[in-house]
């Protein structure tokens, strides 16, 4: 094992056992599966479970993937329990809150939707066809509040919104949720011609572009190779940025916080 590889081995172990602490995972809980903890576990003033928690639930599926068992196991029963506690705690019409109770935000329920449908498919071999096919159809609502809905200040929900559409349609074998979902896409890539960028905000933006070839890859994998133009683009644009040794354009904070104290010391007046 390289180095390199300890390292990331390392990190992700201890991410993971942090996460772990985020999650009610006590099965006799109304707020089993729940993955904030500021509500199940504090109880906060704000009575409700933020859903933007629960999009934890994709990566515990991919870990129930590369994990051997019997942690496999466990971690596909995590993903199950956050993936079931996010469907039952939307709203009536299938939109999710994030700051306020019946918010019905775009991002929460675009975001939410496209974990959901990727946990499912990362898990669809070791689950009967029943259970997929039940948790698929109970996701049915929230594809239709989105495809209705639109969010163009921010072009990687609108992406979420799209890819989830469409992996949940591959799920379903719903042909036409599927060429709604491309439909959406295409709107999105019109704009994105005209303008040669991903609009974040009035803006292109680093962060949100990286997030968009993230969610564009699954939804890739199960048939929604529209998208492959759009990422071919975004990875160039990715190209431009990078210097010769392959970096990012990132200031080094560590040298800025060492400067920034050296400054702070030279201007305290001294004692005497």
């Amino acid at each position: 094992m390289s180095s390199e590889t300890e390292t990331l081995q390392v990190t992700a172990e201890k991410a993971t056992a942090r996460l772990m602490t985020l999650l009610c995972l006590d099965s006799q809980s109304s707020t089993h599966g729940c993955a904030d903890r500021e509500f199940w576990a504090y109880r906060t003033t704000r009575g409700f479970s933020s859903a933007p928690y629960q999009h934890v639930m994709s990566g515990l599926a991919y870990l129930s993937r590369i994990s051997r068992q019997p942690e496999a196991d466990r971690f596909r029963w995590f993903a199950l329990s956050v993936l079931d506690f996010w469907i039952a705690n939307r709203n009536v019409n299938g939109s999710a809150n994030e700051w306020y109770r019946n918010e019905q935000s775009y991002c929460a329920t675009s975001m939410g939707l496209h974990a959901a449908t990727e946990a499912l498919l990362q898990l669809t071999e070791t689950m009967s066809h029943a259970e997929v096919a039940i948790r698929s159809e109970q996701l049915r609502k929230s594809e239709q509040w989105l495809y209705k809905r639109r969010n163009p200040l921010a072009s990687n929900q609108q992406i979420a919104s799209c890819a989830g559409r469409f992996q949940l349609g591959a799920l379903l074998e719903d042909k036409e949720m599927m060429t709604r979902a491309l439909q959406s896409l295409s709107e999105i890539t019109d704009e994105f011609n005209r303008s040669g960028y991903l609009s974040e905000y009035g803006g292109i933006d680093l962060g949100y572009l990286l997030l968009s070839i993230d969610l564009l890859s699954p939804a890739h994998k199960v048939g929604f190779t529209a998208c492959e133009s759009m990422v071919a683009i975004l990875c160039d644009q990715l190209r431009s940025l990078l210097s010769v040794s392959g970096q990012f354009p990132f200031e080094d904070r560590k040298s800025t916080r060492l400067n920034s104290s050296h400054v702070s010391e030279s201007r305290m007046p001294s004692s005497a």
